[in-house]
């Protein structure tokens, strides 16, 4: 079936809250798969990447389910928020 929402989770876990299924990544390969699988997020319009202007690295954020979103850096998962706060030059979330 098809879904748009994905969460990454510790222990190299992606969940897909619409379909009710997970997968274990391959540790070894899951940093590049997480990348992977957000990219076609965003090709599918379900997500978005720039980089950090602090040279923080890539961000990359993606549709998490439940009207959250989830982001990683460099492939690092970063837990689910619901908040984005546009200040100044900054996005707070």
């Amino acid at each position: 079936p098809p879904f748009k929402s994905l969460e990454f989770h510790p222990g190299d876990v992606v969940m897909f809250p619409e379909i009710r299924h997970s997968a274990k990544l391959p540790h070894d390969l899951a940093v590049e798969l997480k990348g992977t699988l957000q990219a076609l997020a965003e090709m599918a319009g379900y997500g978005t990447n720039f980089a950090e202007a602090r040279g923080k690295g890539c961000v990359r954020m993606t549709i998490a389910g439940h009207g959250r979103l989830q982001y990683t850096v460099d492939g690092q998962e970063r837990p689910v928020f619901s908040r984005l706060i546009f200040q100044d030059d900054f996005l707070h979330f």
